[in-house]
């Protein structure tokens, strides 16, 4: 997988992160450890989760070597699909998360790094250089989430057209896996 693939996948991947995180910004009692701790744990959770489901998938791609491709383009049709969806609903925030609750918030915003890890292992490219830059940019897309959702306030958008652009970047790249394994492979 090349740099620009792993990039756009990190961006589609740090929507979610991103969302959660202008959500919390919008509060007016953000601490200087939260600006620290949601980064990181969001950063960690995605790259740790991509790289679980990268070598989960590794363990299984002789299983399903024969319709390898149309697993990941389910797959990450799937989640893109779903991040559009999600990207209609409302954000609710009230208060910055506890550290129990941003445990449970980086774990639930990193389930689809897990799925797409696990699609990603059906192709080529390395899940270690794939989830240190999923990391990293999910930490940066938090980091810019809380600046600017300290900006907004209480103005949090109601269509988050980020997560719209990073599912229909999912898509395309589960369609990319498919043709290159179709008509190219």
């Amino acid at each position: 997988m090349d740099f620009l693939v792993a990039g756009l996948t990190g961006l589609a991947l740090a929507m979610d992160c991103f969302a959660v995180a202008v959500c919390l910004g919008s509060l007016n009692h953000l601490r200087l450890r939260d600006w620290f701790l949601i980064p990181l744990h969001f950063g960690l959770f995605q790259g740790g989760m991509l790289l679980a489901g990268f070598y989960l998938g590794a363990r299984f791609e002789r299983v399903i070597a024969s319709i390898d491709h149309w697993v990941a383009f389910a797959l990450l049709g799937a989640i893109g699909a779903n991040l559009i969806y999600e990207s209609f609903k409302k954000p609710k925030c009230e208060r910055v998360a506890t550290e129990k609750e941003l445990f449970f918030l980086s774990i639930a915003t990193s389930v689809d790094a897990l799925i797409v890890g696990i699609a990603l292992s059906l192709g080529d490219g390395s899940g270690i250089a794939t989830g240190i830059i999923v990391g990293a940019i999910t930490l940066f897309m938090t980091l810019l989430g809380l600046a600017i959702g300290k900006r907004l306030k209480q103005r949090v958008a109601r269509i988050s057209y980020a997560g719209i652009a990073g599912g229909l970047v999912l898509i395309g790249l589960g369609a990319k896996i498919l043709i290159e394994h179709l008509f190219l492979g």
